[in-house]
């Protein structure tokens, strides 16, 4: 008889630092971050966005949030009172509107949204997710959960939406060790692992920091959606840093798609455009890769 093991899937977790911030106050929130990320006002137009399709398998999505055009993979949402999903929706694509003014890196855009509820993070459901999304050719998938344990199954669910095309952009963990964790380390080109920073720009203490993660994004006092329509909160982590990677991946995807860049190209390019700098980790020093929109976007678009 065949020994079956069910790995349980860890949420890449996130902090909730305010609640219920007026419209006064957060009116061109993330300005900050959106500078140091060289992501400039009207670089958030997309010239070729017709067929783009974003995915994000996360758990709590609001599909009624009228700040959000969430398309449901699997018809699940609005059934917990975690929301994790709904905020990483917020920081790609959040537009504005008369309830709540807040607007994402790509105001707008359609998301395609698998939800994973707390009872079903199992790695095997990860995997279906995965393979659901590839299968409605989505162009590049937002992962904010992991296992620390290696899966077979889950590592070929990962290569073949590489293999067809689909950027995976993947949080790196909010474990504050040396640790791998996946699908964040799986070593496929085409896999984009991503880490935290603070607002000194040093690594958060909490961010997993490893020879797989690929670049950075800030981490730390990132705004997004809050818990009712009208609300907004920040947060911590990398669940919130990945969301701005996978907005530049889009932006790629959008702009620059008549150079037919395959997953392994864009992160390279990802990667190459990026500001490098030495920081500080738990005392230690590293060295970061930090996106930068503008640098990779003149790049594509240049050669």
């Amino acid at each position: 008889m065949k020994k079956i093991i069910v790995y349980i899937l860890i949420i890449i977790s996130l902090t909730s630092c305010s609640h219920n911030i007026s419209q006064e106050q957060h009116i061109g929130y993330n300005q900050d971050i959106y500078e140091l990320l060289n992501l400039e006002p009207g670089i958030n137009k997309l010239e070729f966005n017709s067929e783009l399709k974003v995915g994000i398998i996360d758990t709590g999505f609001d599909l009624k949030h009228p700040n959000l055009n969430l398309i449901s993979m699997n018809q699940i949402g609005n059934q917990t009172k975690d929301q994790h999903g709904t905020t990483i929706s917020g920081i790609i694509s959040a537009k504005a509107n008369e309830i709540n003014d807040f607007s994402g890196v790509i105001p707008g855009l359609s998301l395609y949204v698998y939800d994973l509820p707390s009872e079903k993070l199992k790695v095997e459901n990860l995997t279906l997710a995965i393979n659901e999304l590839r299968e409605n050719d989505v162009d590049v998938i937002n992962i904010s959960l992991a296992t620390n344990m290696y899966d077979e199954e889950l590592y070929n669910a990962v290569l073949n939406a590489i293999n067809e095309d689909i950027v995976i952009v993947a949080s790196g963990g909010n474990f504050g060790d040396n640790d791998k964790y996946y699908p964040a380390s799986f070593e496929i080109p085409g896999l984009i692992s991503v880490g935290a920073l603070n607002m000194s720009n040093d690594v958060l203490a909490s961010s997993t920091y490893n020879d797989t993660i690929d670049v950075w994004a800030p981490g730390e006092n990132v705004y997004s959606l809050g818990a009712s329509h009208n609300s907004l909160d920040n947060y911590v982590g990398t669940s919130v840093s990945t969301p701005f990677v996978t907005s530049l991946v889009a932006k790629v995807i959008g702009n620059c798609n008549d150079k037919n860049l395959n997953p392994g190209q864009i992160e390279k390019l990802i990667k190459k455009s990026a500001t490098s700098f030495s920081t500080k980790w738990q005392n230690k020093e590293v060295n970061v890769f930090l996106i930068n929109f503008k640098k990779t976007l003149n790049e594509c678009k240049n050669n």
